[in-house]
């Protein structure tokens, strides 16, 4: 029983791209959303996702779209406008650490980049890795 829900939780995840004998198939892709701020895709691309400090602050959990996997740790990194880049720092589990909370509300100018990479999945005890997530922060959407 275990093995069906694993195989199923799988086939809903993600999707495998076409492979020929000399290409290893692809692994499947899990979707990873800050809170409610989920990538969007745009002709098979994930597309910019443009949000504001005020969303971000709010949404400061990460978590996969149904079926619901745990996060176990990731990577944040942040590009404020006209600054140096800072990161990325290393994230145990599915939060942003009060420090990186610190960062974002602190900015003088809350606009720039941020990216959530590395991001690693439990799915019935075997870990996978997410896609990235790459935001905009801008002063409105």
């Amino acid at each position: 029983m275990k093995k069906l829900f694993f195989l199923l939780a799988l086939a809903t995840i993600g999707t495998l791209t076409t492979s020929y004998a000399q290409n290893a198939p692809a692994e499947p892709t899990v979707i990873v959303c800050l809170g409610d701020i989920c990538p969007h895709y745009k002709d098979g691309k994930i597309d910019n996702i443009t949000t504001t400090r005020s969303e971000i602050l709010a949404n400061t959990t990460l978590s996969t779209p149904p079926p619901f996997f745990k996060v176990v740790e990731f990577s944040f990194s942040m590009l404020p406008k006209a600054k140096d880049f800072l990161g990325p720092f290393k994230v145990t589990g599915d939060k942003l650490t009060p420090e990186i909370i610190k960062l974002i509300q602190n900015m003088d100018d809350p606009q720039g980049r941020i990216f959530i990479e590395n991001i690693i999945v439990n799915v019935n005890g075997i870990a996978l890795k997410a896609t990235p997530l790459a935001l905009k922060m801008a002063l409105k959407k």
